[in-house]
């Protein structure tokens, strides 16, 4: 007889959830998992053909998801007839859950991991697979993404899939690479919607080649009581939004590249230790619900920019060195305000110092 065939190729996991209903919110409370890629076709006997690759499993659907189950995967080929057979490659493992519907809000409070790739040469499946503009995905407390190998990503954005929000709460894990590059006006947000949480997140986790890549904006945006400290440093452009909640920073160098300016907008920055930055600061008209908190003395050689007005509370010292144009009040609630070398406020509507409080501008220009 002749020559034993090539045994077929692994068919392709399936999808656990299609998402392809527009402005839909999803929870996820249990585990969803890609299908498992089919296995390779075993190289044929002399003679005879490979047999075909065994279809990848549909993906695991939670009971009561507004979603589409996903597809078994297709069976691979039977291999043909020829020279030096050899066994087929394993399919590609299933993505967990695949959004391509626009404005999707997904919480997951459950696991969400890619499928298992088949045996040989295969891709293993994504967690999270997005296509559609506007989402949001929190992964909650306790939530879990986990990709499933070596080349496959906790979340993806895919081109066009625009506006898309990545947020991370107390005690949520993620376990692969967020990837943004795709996309234009991304935000990832460390959030959290319960009170006097205290959460860490690694800056260093932040840039081409880390954990999460290619986000356009980054903002603190959780309950009021509640802090993040952001630890370790990053040379990523990393405009940071303050809105609900602390900021909390040992070194500006957490902050990013000094090319991205820091935004109070009703969050409070503060500084643990003492911290010198040359980035811009913007107050918007939320600024005085926050402030900086100065555990730590705070120098800013910068300009301080907008319409809100700038809250100072802590013992520490608030140093400023830049031409300030800041329109808003100007509060010192404790601690000292120190103005230095063409360090101003005098754009600010009112100065209003609080009983101990001092400001000093001896060292004006």
């Amino acid at each position: 007889g002749g020559n034993g065939g090539n045994g077929g190729n692994g068919g392709v996991g399936g999808d656990g959830i299609i998402v392809s209903k527009n402005n839909v919110q999803i929870t996820n409370l249990s585990t969803v998992v890609g299908g498992n890629g089919g296995s390779g076709g075993v190289a044929g006997s002399a003679g005879l053909a490979g047999a075909g690759g065994k279809g990848g499993n549909g993906g695991d659907v939670p009971i009561g998801s507004p979603t589409t189950r996903g597809k078994r995967g297709e069976d691979g080929a039977f291999g043909e007839n020829g020279i030096n057979g050899r066994v087929g490659n394993g399919g590609a493992g299933g993505t967990a859950i695949n959004i391509s519907a626009d404005g999707v809000i997904l919480l997951n409070q459950g696991k969400v991991l890619g499928g298992t790739p088949g045996s040989i040469n295969a891709q293993p499946g994504e967690a999270i697979v997005v296509s559609g503009k506007n989402s949001h995905i929190i992964n909650d407390i306790g939530g879990e993404i986990w990709s499933s190998g070596l080349n496959s990503k906790a979340v993806e954005y895919e081109a066009g899939a625009d506006n898309g929000i990545f947020e991370m709460r107390t005690n949520s894990i993620v376990d692969g690479v967020v990837d943004a590059t795709k996309i234009s006006n991304s935000k990832l947000v460390l959030g959290g919607n319960t009170a006097k949480e205290n959460s860490t997140f690694i800056a260093s986790k932040i840039g081409n080649g880390r954990q999460y890549q290619g986000f356009s904006n980054y903002e603190v945006n959780t309950s009021e009581g509640s802090t993040w400290n952001l630890i370790g440093e990053t040379t990523a452009l990393t405009p940071w939004t303050v809105t609900e909640g602390t900021l909390a920073i040992v070194s500006d160098h957490s902050l990013g590249s000094t090319d991205g300016a820091l935004t109070l907008n009703g969050g409070v920055l503060q500084t643990v230790l003492n911290v010198n930055s040359d980035r811009r600061f913007n107050l918007t008209a939320e600024s005085l619900n926050g402030g900086i908190l100065t555990d730590g003395d705070l120098t800013l050689t910068n300009v301080i920019s907008g319409v809100g007005g700038l809250k100072k509370t802590g013992n520490a010292t608030l140093i400023l060195g830049g031409q300030n144009d800041y329109t808003g009040r100007t509060i010192i609630s404790s601690g000292n305000l120190f103005l230095t070398g063409e360090g101003g406020i005098e754009h600010s509507e009112s100065v209003e110092l609080s009983k101990g409080t001092s400001l000093n501008i001896s060292s004006t220009t």
